[in-house]
Formats: C-alpha cells, sequence, structure tokens
C-alpha cells in the first residue's frame, strides 16, 4: 500500500494544472495531424489506429502506475516533467521513425505475400511511446493529488479540447508532418513549465535545439506505393506542384506528357486524348484539371458513357454534386448548359478549378459552392423550395479495373437511400440524374448503384425501370441515367443513336435491351454475373439477387453509410477460397483489415496493461465491481466517441471536422463536468446516478440525434458548428462525471486501486475504439450507441452495489 505522505509532501504535484493543460493541447493535436499523415501514406483505416494506439497508451499508463506506484510517487516532482519532456520528444520523432525504411510499411503487402506484419506493429509502438509517456505524467499527477481530481481532470479535458481546432488552424497553412513537430514543441514548453527547465538546463537547449531542426526539415511523407499520386510520380518528364495544404487534406498535381485522360474512352474515339493536370488529395486520385477545348472540337467525355445524359436531351441547368477538379464542369459548359452549379467541399481544389478558367462560362453562368453535396442539397430545399434542375451529375464511382477495398470503412453520404431520396425531389418533371461507375471483378460497385437506383424508383411510386433507367456500357465504365419522367420515343431514339455511334451496350428502353445475350452487342464480357444481376434488377427481382449474390450491394442508409462495405458474414468460407487463390487484391480486404487491427491492439495490451497488474493482485481483492464500474465507463465513452465522429461526418462535412470537432467537444464538456464532480459527494448513489443518466441520454441521442442532424442540414455551416457542440455539451459534461467520481471512490480504500482504475478504463478504450467501428461497419451507426448505453447502465449498478457486494 502507498503512504498518503509519500505523495503529499511536494504541494506541486497540486499546481501542475496548467502545465498539464498546455502539454494535453500539444499531446491531442499531435493525434489529428498524425490521423492525417496516416490518412496520407495509408488510408483512412488509420485514423482508428491512432485512436486505439493513443488509448493503449494511456491504459499501460495506469498499470505501470500500479507497478511502480510507490517509487514513482516518491520522485513525483522529476519524474512528471522528466516524462513530459520524453513524451514531447517522442513526438517530434514519431513520424522520422515511422517513415523510415526500417520501419515503413506498406498496408497493401500484408494481403499480398510482401509481409510487413512486424514493420506494423513496430508502428503501433511508435505512436504508442508519446501517448504512454505523456499519460504516465498526466496519471502520476492524479495519483499525487488525488483530492484535486477534479481540477487536474478540467485541465487535461480542457487543454484536450483545444488540441484539435489548434490542429485543424494549422493544417490550413503549414503541411501535417510540420503541425505535428510544431504542437510537439508545445507539449515541450508545458514540460519546461512542469520543471524541466530547472532540472537540467542542457537538456532543454539540446532538445529546444533539436525541436528547432525538426521545423525546418519536417519528415517527408513516404506513401504507399499502390497510392494514385506514387504511381503518378513515376511518369517521366512530370511537372508537380504540392503539397498544397489544407484541413480537407493536402493537395498535390501533377503533369506529364505519358499521363493522359481517357475515362473508358469509346474504341471509335480516333481524336487524342488530353494530357490535363491530374490532382491527388492526401495521395488518392481527386480530379483532372482539363486543357481548354479547341473549336468545334467534341469534348472528351462524349466519347464515354457519361455522355449518354447530354445525348439523351440538353437540360438547361445542372447541378454537378462532388465536382473534384472540374471535369463534369467542363462537361456542361461544352454542352452550353445555362446553368450550372458545382459543389466542392475542398476550397484548394475548388481554388484550382476556378483559376483554371472554370469558374464560369461567357456570360456567368457557372457558379462554385462549398460544401458537401448532401448540405447544399437540404440548404437549397429549405430556402428555395421551388427550385429544381433538369440534370444532377454524381461523381464516378471507383476505380479503373476495381480496387482491393481499403476504402470499405470510409463512409459515403452522398449515395445513400437519403441522399437519392432529396436528389429525385430536386430534379424538374423532365429531369434526369446520372452516376457512372467503373466495371469492376466481381461485379459489385455498379450492382450497388443500380440496386439503389431501382429501390429509388419502387418507393417513388413503383415505376417500370425499363422506361425511367437507361445504363450505357463501355469495355470499362457504367453510366446510369435516371429520368424522372417515363421514356418518350425521341429520346429513346436518341440514346440508341449515342450508343451505336460510340459503340456503347444500352441496357433499358424495352424487351429487348433487358436479356443478357442482347445487351452485349459490342463488349462481351465472359462473366455475366453484372449483365445477370442487372436483367434481375429490371425484372424486379431486386430483394432475391440482393439476398443470393456473394456480396452485399443492397442500398446502403445514413445509419450504415459505407457504400464500399460488400462483404456478407454468412459468405465467409467463399471468401476464404478465393484468398487462398491470391485473389485478396480483387476482393475487399478493409474489413479484414480492420478486424486485423483490433486483434493485434487487443494483443498488445496484453502485456502492456493486463500483465503488469497480475503483481499487484493482492490489492485487487473485491474490486471486482469498481473493476466493472471502469470498464463500462472507458466501453460506453468510446463507443460513443467513436460514432459521434462518423455522424457528423455528415453534419460537419469532413472526417478530419467531425474527429478533431467531436473530440474537442466531448473533451471540453467532460473537463467542465470533472471540475464540477469535486463538489458532489463521494457516495455510490450519487455515481449511479450519474451513471445511470448518461444511459438514459445516449438512448435518447441514438433516436434523436439522426431526426436533429436531418432537421438542421440546411442551416448555413457556422450555426450548424454552433449547434453541435450545444447539443452534445449535456451529455459530455455528465461524461466527465464518472471517472473523477470513480478515483475518489477508490481512493479511500488504497491508492494502488487508482492505477487500477487508470489501467482498465484505458484498456476498455483500447479495445473499444477498433470494435466501435467493427460493430458500426456491420450492424449499423445505431447499435454501438444502444452498447454504450447498456454500459453506463452497467456502471450504475456496479456503483449502487458495491457497499452492499463489499
Amino acid at each position: 500500500m502507498i503512504d498518503p505522505a509519500e505523495s503529499t509532501g511536494d504541494s506541486r504535484m497540486q499546481k501542475m494544472g496548467p502545465a498539464i493543460g498546455l502539454f494535453s493541447v500539444g499531446l491531442i493535436g499531435c493525434q489529428i495531424a498524425w490521423m492525417q499523415v496516416l490518412a496520407q501514406a495509408q488510408w483512412s483505416h488509420f485514423a482508428h489506429m491512432i485512436i486505439a494506439v493513443a488509448m493503449l497508451g494511456f491504459g499501460a499508463s495506469g498499470t505501470w502506475l500500479a507497478a511502480g506506484g510507490s517509487w514513482l510517487l516518491r520522485r513525483a516532482a522529476v519524474a512528471v516533467p522528466l516524462c513530459m519532456g520524453l513524451s514531447s520528444l517522442a513526438m517530434a520523432a514519431a513520424l522520422y521513425l515511422a517513415m523510415s525504411d526500417f520501419a515503413r510499411f506498406d498496408m497493401m503487402e500484408l494481403f499480398m505475400g510482401g509481409g510487413g506484419g512486424w514493420k506494423l506493429i513496430f508502428t503501433y509502438l511508435i505512436f504508442f511511446l508519446p501517448f504512454f509517456l505523456g499519460a504516465l505524467a498526466i496519471g502520476l499527477v492524479f495519483t499525487a493529488a488525488p483530492e484535486r481530481a477534479g481540477a487536474l481532470y478540467a485541465w487535461n479535458l480542457g487543454g484536450s479540447a483545444l488540441g484539435g481546432p489548434a490542429a485543424l488552424l494549422l493544417l490550413n497553412f503549414i503541411t501535417a508532418p510540420s503541425v505535428a513537430v510544431l504542437l510537439a514543441a508545445l507539449a515541450f514548453m508545458a514540460a519546461m513549465q512542469a520543471g524541466l527547465w530547472r532540472m537540467n538546463r542542457c537538456f532543454c537547449v539540446t532538445l529546444i535545439l533539436a525541436m528547432f531542426m525538426a521545423l525546418l526539415l519536417p519528415p517527408e511523407i513516404q506513401r504507399s506505393s499502390y497510392k494514385g499520386l506514387s504511381r503518378a510520380l513515376d511518369m517521366p518528364d512530370k511537372e508537380v506542384t504540392g503539397p498544397l495544404p489544407g484541413a480537407y487534406g493536402e493537395v498535390h498535381t501533377v503533369r506529364s506528357p505519358a499521363l493522359r485522360y481517357a475515362p473508358a474512352l469509346s474504341l471509335q474515339f480516333r481524336g487524342e486524348p488530353p494530357r490535363g493536370r491530374a490532382v491527388f488529395v492526401n495521395g488518392n486520385p481527386y480530379g483532372t484539371l482539363l486543357p481548354d477545348l479547341e473549336a468545334d472540337a467534341p469534348f472528351i467525355l462524349d466519347a464515354t458513357p457519361r455522355g449518354l445524359a447530354y445525348a439523351i436531351n440538353r437540360p438547361q441547368s445542372a447541378l454537378i454534386l462532388g465536382a473534384g477538379a472540374g471535369e463534369d464542369v467542363a462537361h456542361a459548359q461544352a454542352q452550353a448548359v445555362e446553368s450550372i452549379t458545382a459543389i466542392e467541399p475542398h476550397p484548394v481544389v475548388r481554388g484550382l478549378a476556378k483559376d483554371h478558367g472554370l469558374d464560369s462560362t461567357a456570360d456567368g453562368s457557372t457558379r462554385w459552392v462549398g460544401g458537401t453535396g448532401r448540405a447544399y442539397l437540404s440548404r437549397t430545399a429549405a430556402r428555395y423550395p421551388n427550385l429544381r434542375y433538369n440534370l444532377i451529375v454524381l461523381p464516378a464511382i471507383g476505380e479503373f479495373g476495381g480496387d482491393s477495398g481499403l476504402r470499405a470503412i470510409e463512409e459515403d453520404y452522398s449515395l445513400t437511400r437519403e441522399a437519392f431520396e432529396q436528389m429525385w425531389q430536386m430534379l424538374d418533371d423532365d429531369g434526369m440524374l446520372t452516376v457512372s461507375a467503373w466495371i469492376d471483378y466481381p461485379p459489385r460497385h455498379s450492382l450497388r448503384i443500380a440496386a439503389t437506383l431501382v429501390n429509388l424508383l419502387q418507393e417513388k411510386g413503383n415505376y417500370p425501370v425499363d422506361q425511367h433507367l437507361l445504363v450505357a456500357r463501355s469495355w470499362g465504365m457504367m453510366s446510369f441515367v435516371l429520368l424522372r419522367a417515363p421514356l418518350d420515343e425521341d429520346r429513346w431514339q436518341r440514346a440508341l443513336q449515342f450508343s451505336k455511334d460510340q459503340g456503347f451496350d444500352l441496357l433499358g428502353g424495352g424487351e429487348m435491351h433487358l436479356r443478357t445475350e442482347d445487351a452485349q452487342t459490342y463488349h462481351t464480357m465472359d462473366d455475366t454475373a453484372l449483365m445477370e444481376g442487372l436483367e434481375q434488377l429490371y425484372a424486379g427481382e431486386r430483394e432475391s439477387l440482393q439476398a443470393d449474390y456473394p456480396f452485399n450491394i443492397a442500398p446502403i442508409s445514413d445509419n450504415n453509410p459505407y457504400f464500399q462495405q460488400f462483404l456478407k458474414t454468412g459468405q465467409w468460407q467463399l471468401y476464404r477460397e478465393w484468398f487462398l487463390q491470391d485473389a485478396a487484391p480483387f476482393l475487399e480486404i478493409g474489413l479484414p483489415l480492420l478486424l486485423l487491427t483490433f486483434v493485434q491492439i487487443a494483443l498488445i495490451s496484453i502485456p502492456l496493461i493486463l500483465l503488469p497488474l497480475v503483481r499487484l493482485r493482492s490489492s485487487a481483492r473485491g474490486f471486482a465491481r469498481p473493476f466493472a464500474y471502469f470498464a463500462s465507463v472507458g466501453c460506453g465513452f468510446m463507443l460513443w466517441e467513436i460514432i459521434l465522429i462518423q455522424r457528423y461526418i455528415l453534419y460537419w462535412g469532413h472526417p478530419i471536422f467531425a474527429a478533431a470537432g467531436v473530440i474537442s467537444i466531448l473533451l471540453l464538456g467532460m473537463g467542465l463536468g470533472s471540475w464540477c464532480s469535486g463538489r458532489l459527494p463521494v457516495l455510490q448513489p450519487w455515481i449511479a446516478r450519474v451513471s445511470g443518466l448518461i444511459a438514459v441520454l445516449l438512448l435518447a441521442y441514438a433516436l434523436l440525434l439522426p431526426l436533429f442532424i436531418t432537421a438542421t442540414m440546411g442551416l448555413p455551416g457556422a450555426v450548424r458548428v454552433i449547434l453541435g457542440i450545444l447539443i452534445l455539451l449535456p451529455v459530455a459534461f455528465l461524461m466527465g462525471m464518472p471517472f473523477p467520481l470513480g478515483v475518489r471512490w477508490v481512493e479511500e480504500s488504497t491508492r494502488t486501486r487508482i492505477a487500477w482504475a487508470w489501467g482498465i478504463d484505458g484498456y476498455a478504450s483500447v479495445i473499444t475504439a477498433t470494435g466501435a467501428m467493427l460493430i458500426a461497419v456491420t450492424a449499423g451507426l445505431n447499435v454501438p450507441i444502444y452498447l454504450a448505453a447498456t454500459a453506463y447502465a452497467i456502471a450504475s449498478l456496479a456503483a449502487w452495489n458495491y457497499r452492499q457486494a463489499g
């Protein structure tokens, strides 16, 4: 047992609040910057990995505090600033190590026989170390001054709440690696404030010089060789612009004589494909800045399936959603569309497109609007209920030749049933909606978008599919045109002429064009799965196709917005056989990758968190209910945080804003709640009531939050930010109370149990950070919220019955 006198000898621990707050700004800000860096180097899966690793560091610190608490407490005045200083050094060095040849890995190699598993584990440990050392310092202060736990916890959470906004602000002006180094320097300033400067000035000066050099020479991002930008940079005689910083992602443009723009170009085309300038965001293709069109020359997209909509009808107004670098805007301008509205959320890309000459046609009819398509549709429906468009254009789905499912857990709210419902309402009586999909093998993207459009027609009045949906197919792409009015003879003949001139197969318009054998006049497919699936959809057999097909091609919803997640839980044996046949690059590795991350983090957590606690099992006697309490609080909070981020991607428009904003709001509210918790009596009924109230509120949020988002999506962005903060603060305020109340609760018996509580809460958060995404992707976003409510209800019961159990 730790002697209380050991922890009260130095009053400096009780005055560490400002240093902890400043340090927390740097630590959480670094976390956001690292999420952006790893999204560029690999894919977005690693945002969840960083959150899980952060929780791993916090959890491990608790167990090590429990294991060496007495020794550390006697040296707290030295250990706290030293751990802060070493943590800031590890923050600054993390990206240099992770991007080195020794540690750098390529996620695709794990599934293609290239090894690299040990490098992935080493990467975990690189990012684990700053969080471990930082949490060790913070936890040591909590343990040394438990009577000030509420105030110190508030400083910790308040500083953490500022870390996200600070990172977002910096990302708009400097690159993500530079942001990480700058915030590491901020954390080092906190270490000096905590006493490191008084301990060893020579060491501090050395680290200051190292930080300065890191700011001058920030680490260079080493991207996966499978990223689009990596392939483009291999082109000869290339001209590269960038990186151009931005919170939405860093932008590069690449131009090369070998880079030509010819997306599934007709084999009848006899011209020269334009060179253009390819645009990449976080290393992923984001469009092409096309050269000016020569007089009387046909536009390149007219010779692709994407020209079908313009061949059917000449629209007077067009809405381009997800306009990117502006290819579809240029297409509409080439077709002399009188009024064009282009929606593009990325301000840097939007600026590039406008500077490229796509800001207006000769009469100024082209208008670029920032934000997401869903936000624009909601805002327009609210402000201008009578506004309608002749044509709505969505960006192409998928990639040439298909992909390997690395974006399976990336949400896409622009392709949900609710999104298409909004688009349908925005079409005029003679309007069209067009979306294209690259043909993949086995067919997934194309069949899911087709099933979504068929489902829309059925929901809007059971319209005959063959009279309202046309499909043009080339050798590599399919374009779908959804017509609000039935297909008449004039437009049908135009579609036939277009398909004949370009050599595209045409589906729709009558029985003769629906049979598989008749719909392959120009491009015969050895694998008939795609054409047979489309035939079933046109025949009204959508539900049977969705049930029997080996992949999940059912339409997605706002509650499960993962368009590129196609795996079915009942088909694992079939997937395993394909995987053993080396077909992994053509299947779906996104969900298995998430599962692999979950297993690896859970296994790494055992020696770092659980095993060190075994030697202290004597101090844990009678700790069963507090164990359940802290484990439930950790699980409940992380389930709520992860799912809130997913919900707020729709509301605020981008994953990095959602992640930084949600983390900051929760931590701010929890900081206030933690501060106020010090005024509550440490009685089990009070602790149980707080946890029970959180459980009830979470159930209410599960039901009401989607309705709130839908009702307020049409408001201006700044108003949505304010409303998003206000609606989350009440539950965040309450969530700040259970942990400090629990710490004071277990401190009544022995302070060793504080470290136990810290470790158990951390371990529960670790495994839940990735587990929440697994549940969300497979079961929807509401299920994790129900589980979070259940977790807090268990915590309430554990606290309420503790005295009776003891």
